[in-house]
């Protein structure tokens, strides 16, 4: 499978279903265990002239502009002479074809036919953690998926997500991922413990999700009345489902619905309305002018900060410099930017330590870093991130009731605590 660049679609809510789809069900299939340096590799690879030739690996239907995001980032990081003579080489993206086998195909031809020496960005749900380890192949970026994932702070991973480990399979604890929303919902509502239902779809790793999730709501100070997999991928009426929602609070409404099976989430909200929901609906979906109709009134979240900043508008800049007028698409472009300036921080600080860039001491600066990339992201600690985001930051954004987009409500911030998992849940 060629490496070939790609020109970035309009996005659209049929993109953003299909992306979402695929990324709730990813955390098993793909979850291969890590494999450190230390037991796979044969020795170091010496990036050649200080030259790291770097290739993105996504899917470019579902991912479209990732490319751009991180090739923004990577051409600022040149022309200004950043890395001190070092220079990033983006040779061209790969089509992830979403399938286990396919997809190592697909990497080991990057890496053996390509030269690819590092994957960023990544956005696969299909990464072969154990492939890339004993070949010494680091990849960042958008981490939805198990090989980014371990059940200790260990030094073992070659995967690294600007955002930490998102699909953990078993994970000994939860991240804080609701304090924002406890704090809006319970002041609006003036409870408490606000009740909520926590819905998502009826495969594994939708079961975890309700589960994983479940616990972190419950210890983030919610009432959890009901977290389950339970929806199909496919659902013609959801007048059943949302039946069992509208009374799982004791027979009556709950005050709040986490919905996590993404873009099913966009036809769950007005069913839920239809039937009568007065409560607070809350998506994973982000922050995207797509959605701004369709989710009018909801709340959602966003693993960036998207308020006016110094580093965001550099963002802004770099990405116009590379190629004007692209969309800052929540699920592409930006993860796409973010996990290129973690490549870069990680590379700074290799040469800062005085070492030779090669893939070992890339792998350890990642592996050892806190990155931030001023206040739009982070801080992301490792290597404990590779067990749970460390810490959880994020912002809460609510869709205005009448379309016209959304707005910031609780803002960026970033809690270290974590809660145990509730085995009751899921």
């Amino acid at each position: 499978m060629p490496m070939r660049r790609f020109s970035r679609g309009a996005a659209a809510v049929a993109v953003v279903a299909a992306t979402f789809t695929a990324c709730s069900s990813s955390s098993k299939p793909g979850s291969a265990t890590p494999t450190s340096a230390a037991t796979s590799g044969s020795g170091s690879k010496t990036y050649s002239g200080v030259v790291v030739k770097v290739g993105g690996f996504f899917s470019t239907s579902q991912f479209a502009g990732a490319d751009i995001g991180a090739e923004a980032r990577f051409a600022r990081a040149n022309s200004t002479n950043e890395l001190n003579g070092a220079k990033i080489d983006y040779v061209g993206t790969t089509n992830d074809p979403f399938d286990p086998a396919s997809s190592l195909t697909a990497i080991r031809q990057m890496v053996g036919q390509e030269g690819v020496e590092a994957i960023v960005p990544d956005l696969s749900p299909f990464n072969n953690g154990q492939f890339l380890a004993s070949s010494q192949i680091p990849y960042v970026g958008y981490a939805f998926d198990g090989t980014y994932c371990t059940t200790s702070a260990s030094q073992s991973v070659w995967g690294f997500g600007y955002n930490g480990c998102l699909v953990p399979n078993d994970p000994p604890y939860v991240p804080d991922a609701y304090a924002n929303a406890y704090k809006e919902f319970s002041t609006k509502l003036g409870i408490t413990h606000p009740t909520v239902t926590i819905i998502s779809a009826n495969n594994q790793s939708g079961e975890d999700a309700a589960k994983f999730g479940g616990s972190s709501a419950e210890g983030a100070g919610f009432d959890v009345v009901y977290a389950k997999g339970t929806v199909p991928q496919t659902v013609s009426d959801y007048t059943p489902y949302v039946q069992q929602w509208m009374t799982s609070a004791n027979g009556g409404q709950p005050n709040v619905v986490i919905c996590l099976i993404a873009a099913q989430c966009i036809s769950i909200y007005p069913a839920l309305k239809a039937a009568g929901f007065k409560g607070y609906f809350y998506s994973t979906l982000g922050d995207l002018a797509a959605l701004a109709k369709p989710l009018a009134g909801s709340y959602s979240s966003a693993l960036y900060n998207p308020a006016p900043s110094a580093a965001y508008t550099q963002m802004v800049n770099d990405i116009n410099s590379f190629k004007a007028g692209t969309a800052l698409t929540p699920y592409s472009v930006i993860p796409g930017y973010l996990a290129a300036d973690m490549f870069v921080s990680a590379i700074q600080q290799v040469e800062k330590q005085g070492k030779t860039l090669n893939s070992t001491n890339l792998q350890e600066a990642l592996d050892h870093q806190t990155w931030q990339d001023g206040s739009l992201a982070g801080p992301t600690k490792y290597p404990q991130s590779a067990v749970s985001p460390t810490p959880s930051c994020g912002a809460l954004i609510q869709y205005a009731a009448d379309g016209s987009g959304a707005q910031v409500v609780e803002p960026f911030s970033c809690s270290y605590k974590t809660y145990p998992v509730d085995p009751k849940l899921g």
